[in-house]
């Protein structure tokens, strides 16, 4: 038996007659119940916000978001095995960032329409059959950045806190901050997260019988991403009528961003990474016409 399974001992104790009934739970129930309204959050934030309105053929916006979540709870609230507490003598004891706690987040995006063709800063004369090929050019873009979500330590396959809560405690946290610190090794036979896979591992142990771990104190890797959009368009004869053709590109520079690492403390591939946070880039195409 593991240390931390309570659960397992208590339905031991009762198959040998050690224990009464309906002490602490049943073998016979899966799970003890309780509905009540105990979840508590706090959003924090601060937002600066640039915008240039279409003039000279130009436009732009620029966000960016300082901010701070944190609650005692971040999964849907009414399921049987969803939105649980840490503990119900203490609502607090779990308070921490929140699932989708995100410190930094940036989007940027803007329309330019390029200064070629009749009547532009290049070509500005330009004849109708030279305006044809190199007017009506329009270059889009989004570019977004946002830093690394929080995730929690587990004991085993079954998950960590909340969602699968009633299976697994996150560990607990014993270390030194500086022990949790990321950086991602790709030149080995696998990819790993932590810069001390050694350092992070000992900076945990298991829970204790009835004790939960540490909540959402790991970061996962940032993520940032750009779109781009090329048009050309076409004046038509009839007044209001326009055709365009433009292409679209998504992650137009085909980065790739890691996911989380796998973070069961039992496991040997503690701190290895198997899965991507991002679809490679793609490239589509569309003719529209306006009228």
């Amino acid at each position: 038996m593991r240390i931390g399974d309570t659960s397992d001992l208590l339905s031991i104790l009762q198959a040998n007659g050690l224990l009464r009934n309906n002490v602490g739970l049943s073998s016979q129930f899966a799970s003890n119940v309780i509905i009540a309204n105990e979840g508590k959050s706090r959003y924090d934030g601060f937002l600066f916000s640039l915008q240039k309105r279409f003039s000279q053929g130009f436009q732009f916006d620029v966000n960016y978001t300082y901010s701070f979540s944190k609650d005692n709870n971040s999964s849907v609230a009414n399921t049987v095995f969803g939105g649980l507490i840490w503990d119900l003598r203490d609502p607090n004891l779990g308070y921490g960032p929140s699932d989708f706690d995100i410190r930094h987040l940036a989007n940027v995006n803007g329309i330019w329409e390029l200064p070629f063709g009749r009547g532009k800063w290049i070509g500005g004369d330009s004849p109708s059959w030279a305006n044809a090929v190199i007017g009506g050019w329009q270059l889009s873009g989004i570019f977004s950045y946002r830093s690394g979500l929080p995730f929690s330590s587990a004991i085993n396959a079954s998950g960590s806190f909340p969602v699968s809560f009633v299976l697994s405690s996150p560990a607990v946290f014993i270390g030194n901050e500086d022990a949790l610190r990321g950086s991602i090794d790709a030149t080995g036979a696998n990819i790993t997260y932590f810069a001390d896979r050694a350092a992070t591992l000992a900076a945990f142990r298991l829970p204790h019988h009835g004790e939960v771990g540490t909540r959402n104190n790991l970061r996962g890797p940032s993520f940032w991403n750009v779109d781009l959009g090329l048009a050309k368009n076409f004046k038509m004869p009839w007044e209001g009528h326009r055709l365009q053709l433009r292409m679209d590109a998504f992650n137009a520079f085909n980065n790739n961003f890691f996911g989380l690492p796998n973070t069961q403390i039992l496991s040997g591939s503690f701190g290895n990474i198997t899965t991507s946070s991002n679809a490679p880039r793609e490239v589509q195409f569309a003719i529209r016409y306006d009228f």
